[in-house]
């Protein structure tokens, strides 16, 4: 039988988020409710910080959380995203940017069977030199634009006049 995904909001997602968090260097977790299926981390890591494979310390934290807790009624997250400090993971769109921003494939993706089903788990912290993995370097990573809230404001007053 196909199952529903866990969900913070049920004493197995609860137990599952609380396991997780108290893994050393993450900050908070959270199961989104807009995306079921999905696990967001957030850790202790920022842009240019020596903490050298913190994203798949995580990850194996992740995956001895999922496999301690029992789903019976719901099944695991198929997905986790593990990310640096300065991403909010309440906003989808900032985890999912940052998420193909701060991932390579060849080196920063683990996927293991829980049961009879598939995780994949996504390192997408920032990097420094010393997370090269798979004999994948990693480059320096560019900041993140943002417009100033002046400029934000003028375009988003303006959106009719540009007939988008």
């Amino acid at each position: 039988p196909v199952l529903p995904f866990v969900s913070a909001d049920e004493p197995t997602g609860a137990s599952l988020l609380k396991d997780i968090c108290a893994i050393e260097g993450v900050l908070a977790a959270t199961l989104p409710t807009d995306l079921p299926g999905w696990l967001f981390v957030r850790t202790d890591k920022d842009v240019g910080e020596e903490k050298p494979r913190l994203g798949r310390s995580v990850i194996e934290g992740v995956r001895g959380a999922v496999a301690s807790v029992s789903c019976e009624t719901s099944r695991s997250p198929a997905y986790a995203i593990i990310l640096g400090r300065g991403v909010d993971i309440a906003d989808t769109e900032a985890v999912l940017f940052n998420w193909v921003a701060n991932f390579d494939a060849s080196r920063d993706l683990e996927t293991w069977r829980e049961g009879a089903w598939g995780i994949a788990a996504f390192d997408s912290t920032p990097k420094t030199c010393a997370d090269a993995h798979n004999g994948e370097p990693v480059r320096e990573w560019p900041p993140v634009l943002a417009m100033c809230e002046e400029t934000r404001a003028r375009v988003e007053s303006r959106w009719e006049e540009y007939g988008l």
